[in-house]
């Protein structure tokens, strides 16, 4: 009686490790599927930022640099080809700097002065920014983090701090702010709105 009883159940038993099997088995096979589909949305998240910002657009930014504060409306024909024109302080209003053909420009009431690249990225705001826009859209030593509906890319620096980090909305590759720790240095980025001819 017991072997028949025990022939009963050992084939039950069989049958419920098996399916227990089958449900692990399956459950990896979704986790593989999910997470490398995730993984291809970013990629596609990323290489759209790239476009967005290589591209024409513009926007508004206001610039924290330690304790000065300006604002500038930014318009990008292509990446490396754009113009800043400054809106306050007082001191800035009217003033645009324009960087077309590798050469830079600074126009004030019809009166302009062109200054070396080497100058403009050395010593400016306008010159940070630039170079966080160029490392974007090649996407070169880049670290990624999205929290909250938001992507963090960063580049990490020599010491704590990154060089840069950009905080973007993936979902339409909008730049929202760019900031340097190690310059005390931030752009918030308003109203940005992509070109139609891209």
């Amino acid at each position: 009686m017991m072997q028949m009883l025990s022939r009963f159940f050992v084939p039950k038993k069989l049958i419920a490790v098996l399916l227990a099997l089958l449900v692990v088995i399956g459950s990896i096979f979704l986790f593989q599927k999910f997470s490398s589909s995730s993984d291809e949305a970013s990629a596609q998240d990323l290489s759209r930022i790239a476009a967005n910002l290589s591209g024409g657009f513009t926007a508004n930014l206001s610039m924290e640099y330690g304790d000065f504060q300006s604002a500038a409306q930014f318009e990008q024909r292509y990446i490396g080809d754009c113009t800043f024109r400054f809106s306050s302080p007082p001191s800035l209003d009217g003033f645009e700097l324009t960087l077309s053909d590798g050469k830079v420009t600074v126009c004030y009431r019809g009166i302009s002065s062109s200054i070396s690249n080497d100058q403009l990225f050395e010593s400016s705001g306008a010159g940070l920014f630039l170079q966080a826009l160029e490392t974007i859209t090649s996407m070169q030593g880049l670290s990624s983090q999205t929290e909250d509906g938001i992507l963090t890319l960063s580049r990490p620096g020599s010491e704590e701090d990154p060089t840069f980090s950009a905080k973007l909305n993936p979902t339409d590759a909008e730049l929202l702010e760019v900031s340097f720790p190690q310059e005390n240095f931030k752009v918030v980025v308003s109203d940005f709105s992509p070109s139609s001819a891209n």
